[in-house]
């Protein structure tokens, strides 16, 4: 009996010293490694404030951590994976398939009064349930509008200020954009597309999403007078995309793979990445194209419901990322001002049958969306191994070892976001006002170019 009890004891010291080396781990992670020292998404360095009791009762220290946290732990995704699964075998995540599908607007009546000739189009109903956006009425933040890369729209959706511009055609550089630039890079693409295939290895251009596309209702008005529309507006994004196709290149547009399967809601409110659902789904369609060039099956991944939470699930992109940008550093009013999400969503995903073969090693070169198939194709064993590099390779693409990266390299993954198209594989976009400055630089000489010349001299 006393034996039965010292066991029982032994156990309990355990099982709290485990939990509270789990919970330590961050802080000691932040001891051991210090800040990291990637760029976030070409704004500023996450950086931890100062340790004190001011910056304690300021929050400062906590905002800032959380930032931290999100964006440059190097056990983040692991944590977050071991967390969110013992969250959902426990079941205090709740399953919601109870949101409606957005409803495509009526047609307006004809000049005789009657329905205008035309018939509504079917709805396609997503086939996961969506972030819900209120439809009836655009809330104005009269408090905060934010700051001068970062948009407050309406309802609390947050905007940075290079995809409104990109898709209203405001800052003369994508107004500038030209279809030679356009072509060049196209041209480009498909050069070393050829170049891989006739070496054994696939490649794929991955176009992700500009949320000012998906919610240009949400751009204040305030926002729209500082500026005059250009005429003839045509977005480089469409026209890439055709030339892309009319070449002969391999790429997964996600505009067109969310509405294929009904998905109109894509983003969060407090953050300019997609939600998890149009990331795993723009995944399943590049795992597709991959298997398209390559003419077998690889594993897939499925999911058959959906889990949700108040909070972000922390993997990949942060959903939260420009909210704890902007917010950081303003007044209580403000902080208080901003809408959030009620709920964040993620597919709960297995992978269907083990059995089936790999990718084999998988590189990505591209923007911050990459961190989501990153997440995918590696959490979930479709691929042995993924080596990522954000933009210009963190504006230094000389520092690849090509040597080393590309003969083991099984499938080149190139992700660009719409409002990235004209500097395809340059440097990562400026914000504020450096998003009206001309877009010269780290065009040429960037990671695609560099790629090129060392296939070359093979």
């Amino acid at each position: 009996m006393e034996n039965s009890s010292s066991n029982a004891i032994f156990k309990a010291v355990i099982m709290a010293g485990l939990f509270f080396f789990l919970i330590s781990l961050p802080m000691l992670t932040l001891i051991v490694f210090g800040e990291n020292d990637a760029a976030l998404y070409g704004e500023n360095k996450a950086e931890i404030p100062a340790l004190s009791l001011g910056s304690l009762a300021s929050r400062e220290f906590q905002t800032g951590f959380e930032l931290w946290l999100a964006t440059g732990h190097p056990l983040r995704v692991s944590m977050i994976g071991v967390y969110n699964q013992i969250k959902a075998d426990t079941g205090r995540y709740t399953l919601s398939m109870l949101l409606p599908a957005r409803k495509p607007s009526p047609v307006p009546p004809g000049p005789d009064g009657g329905d205008g000739g035309e018939e509504t189009p079917a709805v396609i109903e997503p086939k996961f349930p969506e972030y819900w956006l209120p439809g009836e009425e655009l809330i104005e933040n009269t408090v905060f509008r934010g700051s001068a890369s970062i948009i407050v729209g309406y309802s609390g959706m947050l905007f940075q200020n290079g995809y409104i511009n990109e898709y209203f055609g405001y800052a003369p550089k994508y107004v500038n954009c030209t279809d030679e630039q356009l072509l060049d890079r196209v041209l480009a693409l498909k050069y070393l597309q050829d170049m891989l295939e006739e070496a054994g290895k696939a490649m794929c251009v991955a176009i992700s999403l500009n949320n000012a596309a998906y919610y240009p209702e949400y751009v204040p008005d305030w926002y729209h007078a500082k500026f005059t529309p250009p005429a003839n507006y045509v977005r480089a994004y469409d026209r890439f995309k055709v030339m892309l196709a009319d070449a002969g290149g391999y790429f997964v547009d996600s505009q067109d793979v969310c509405a294929a399967v009904g998905m109109t809601n894509t983003f969060p409110k407090t953050g300019i990445h997609w939600n998890k659902l149009a990331a795993w789904e723009t995944t399943c369609a590049v795992i597709a194209e991959y298997e398209r060039q390559r003419g077998y099956e690889v594993r897939h991944m499925m999911a058959d419901r959906i889990l949700s939470s108040p909070t972000p699930p922390g993997f990949g992109n942060p959903e939260r990322d420009i909210y704890n940008l902007i917010i950081s550093g303003q007044p209580q009013s403000a902080v208080n001002s901003m809408i959030f999400d009620d709920l964040y969503y993620w597919p709960d995903v297995y992978v269907d049958d083990m059995s089936k073969p790999q990718m084999g090693p998988v590189v990505i070169q591209g923007g911050s969306f990459e961190h989501d198939f990153t997440h995918y194709l590696s959490s979930f064993a479709i691929t042995p191994k993924v080596t990522s590099f954000f933009y210009n390779n963190n504006g230094n693409p000389r520092a690849v070892n090509f040597d080393v990266l590309i003969p083991p390299m099984d499938f080149l993954l190139l992700e660009v976001n719409e409002q990235f198209v004209y500097g395809m594989g340059g440097n990562a976009p400026s914000w504020g006002d450096n998003d009206f400055n001309d877009p010269t630089e780290g065009i040429k000489n960037n990671f695609i170019d560099l790629l090129i010349e060392w296939m070359e001299n093979q």
